[in-house]
C-alpha cells in the first residue's frame, strides 16, 4: 500500500471515529482472561469464572495479610461521552472491605470512586453509582475525558482486611447527560477542539499502518482510532477491537510546520535526546498519597540549586509519590539518573515512567540506609520492570509523565529530597 493509501485511509477512519456514544456500554465479564489482574506486595490474589444472577462474571478471591488492595482491569477503547452512570451486581463475603471503580483516560488520568458500604453478606446487589460521584484519584490531569476512556478498573483496599472474596457479574455503564465532578467544563488540554485548516503529516509508523489497514488481513471495519490534540496539530492512533496499538501518526499545522523548520531557536536538551526535569518549584510537581498518610511538599536548599522536599509520615497508609508530565521519546539506551536524600524511617523509593496508555515501568530501591547524605543512582532503562496499567509493553517512544515514590518498608516519618533527575541517550 502506498503512502498516499495509508494517509487516505487515516482520513476515512478518523471520520468514523468522531460517532455517537453507545447508549450503553456493558463489559465481558468472562473468561477471567479478559482481565488484567494485579496486587500490592504482600496480598495475594486469585481470578476465577463464577456463576451469576445476570450469567457468567468474576471474582476477586483476596488475602490481605500482607499488601492492603488487590485489583483488575480490563483495556478497552470506548467513547463515553454522557454516560451517566456505573451499574454493577456484586457480592462480597469475609471481612468487610471497600470496593473501588475507577476509569482511566488516554493521558493516564484515573477519576474513581469508593464504596465502604458494601455489605460482605455473601448476596448478589445492584449497585448503582452515579458519574457525579466519581472524583480525580490521580495521574494524568483533573480532566477526566469520557469520550477517550481506556480502561476500567475493579479494586478491593483494605478496611478489616484479612481474606475474602469480591463477585462481579455485570459492568454496564448507562447513558445520560450527566459528567463526573470536575469534568471538562471548557475547551483546553486534550479536550481542545482540532481547529479546521491544512496540516502536514509530520510523521507516521507507515509500514505499520499498511500491514493494519490491509483487508486481506483483517476488516478495516472492526479498526478504531484514538484522535488527540497536540501542540499545534493532532495525533491519530490506531488500534484492533481488543484495544492493542497498531500504529500512529502526527500533524501540525503547515504553518506551525512552516515556523518550526524556520526557527533559529537553540536546541535544547531534549531536542539532544535527553531531559532534565526541574526541581526548582513544588508547584512543577502534583502530589498523591493514599489514604493514612500525611504529606508536605516544600522547596529546599540542593547540593546543585533548590531540591524538592517529600515531608511524610505513614500512620495507616503506604505510599506516596510526585510525579510531572512530560513528552518523551526514550529507548532502552536511555539511563536515569537521580541524586536524593532519604531520611527518617527506612523506606523504598521508586522511579517511575508511564506512557500513553497508562502502563507505568519502574525501578525499587529496597536497599537504602536513611542519612544526611545525598544519594546518587544510575540506572539503565531496560532494567525497568512492569508495574501496572496499561499492557506489558511500554511503548518507550511515546512516555508521558515520570513519577517518584515512596512505598512503605518501615513505615513511620521520614523525608525524601530529591537534587537531580535526568535522563540521558
Amino acid at each position: 500500500m502506498k503512502r498516499t493509501s495509508v494517509w487516505f485511509a487515516i482520513l476515512i477512519v478518523t471520520a468514523l471515529f468522531f460517532v455517537s456514544p453507545a447508549a450503553a456500554v456493558s463489559l465481558e465479564m468472562s473468561p477471567p482472561e479478559k482481565w488484567n489482574s494485579g496486587a500490592a506486595d504482600g496480598a495475594n490474589l486469585s481470578v476465577k469464572e463464577v456463576d451469576g444472577e445476570k450469567g457468567k462474571g468474576v471474582s476477586m478471591s483476596y488475602d490481605f495479610s500482607g499488601g492492603d488492595w488487590a485489583q483488575i482491569w480490563q483495556d478497552v477503547a470506548l467513547n463515553l461521552a454522557g454516560m451517566s452512570a456505573v451499574q454493577l451486581n456484586v457480592r462480597g463475603d469475609g471481612g468487610k472491605n471497600r470496593l473501588e471503580v475507577k476509569l482511566v483516560d488516554a493521558d493516564g488520568t484515573n477519576f474513581g470512586v469508593r464504596l465502604e458500604d458494601l455489605a460482605f453478606d455473601n448476596q448478589w446487589h445492584d449497585v448503582n453509582i452515579p458519574f457525579s460521584k466519581f472524583e480525580y484519584f490521580w495521574g494524568g490531569d483533573d480532566k477526566l475525558d469520557l469520550a477517550h476512556v481506556v480502561s476500567v478498573w475493579l479494586a478491593v483496599s483494605k478496611m478489616d482486611g484479612g481474606a475474602g472474596e469480591v463477585g462481579i457479574d455485570q459492568v454496564e455503564l448507562v447513558t445520560s447527560s450527566a459528567a463526573p465532578a470536575k469534568s471538562p467544563a471548557g475547551s483546553g488540554g486534550k479536550n481542545a477542539k482540532i481547529p479546521a485548516g491544512t496540516y502536514k503529516l509530520e510523521s507516521a509508523d507507515f509500514a505499520k499502518l499498511s500491514l493494519a489497514l490491509d483487508p486481506a488481513r483483517r476488516d478495516p471495519s472492526k479498526l478504531r482510532v484514538k484522535v488527540g490534540a497536540v501542540d499545534d496539530g493532532m495525533s491519530f492512533e490506531l488500534m484492533d477491537e481488543s484495544g492493542r496499538k497498531l500504529g500512529q501518526a502526527r500533524l501540525v499545522g503547515e504553518d506551525a510546520a512552516s515556523a518550526s523548520e524556520s526557527s533559529s531557536t537553540p536546541p535544547d536538551e531534549s531536542s539532544a535526546g535527553g531531559y532534565k526535569f526541574d526541581m526548582e518549584s513544588p508547584d512543577d510537581w502534583t502530589a498523591q498519597k493514599a489514604d493514612g498518610v500525611d504529606l508536605t511538599v516544600a522547596q529546599s536548599a540542593g547540593k546543585s540549586g533548590n531540591a524538592i522536599d517529600l515531608q511524610y509520615k505513614m500512620a495507616t497508609g503506604e505510599w506516596l509519590q510526585i510525579s510531572q508530565e512530560k513528552q518523551m521519546s526514550l529507548s532502552l539506551d536511555h539511563d536515569i539518573f537521580v541524586r536524593f536524600r532519604l531520611t527518617g524511617s527506612k523506606n523504598r523509593v521508586e522511579l517511575k515512567l508511564a506512557d500513553a496508555d497508562g502502563t507505568n515501568f519502574g525501578l525499587k530501591f529496597e536497599d537504602l540506609t536513611p542519612s544526611d547524605r545525598w544519594v546518587e543512582k544510575t540506572a539503565p532503562l531496560k532494567s525497568f520492570t512492569y508495574f501496572w496499567g496499561g499492557d506489558d509493553k511500554m511503548d518507550w517512544s511515546h512516555v508521558v509523565s515520570i513519577w517518584v515514590a515512596v512505598a512503605k518498608i518501615d513505615g513511620g516519618a521520614g523525608k525524601l529530597s530529591i537534587d537531580e533527575i535526568r535522563l540521558t541517550p
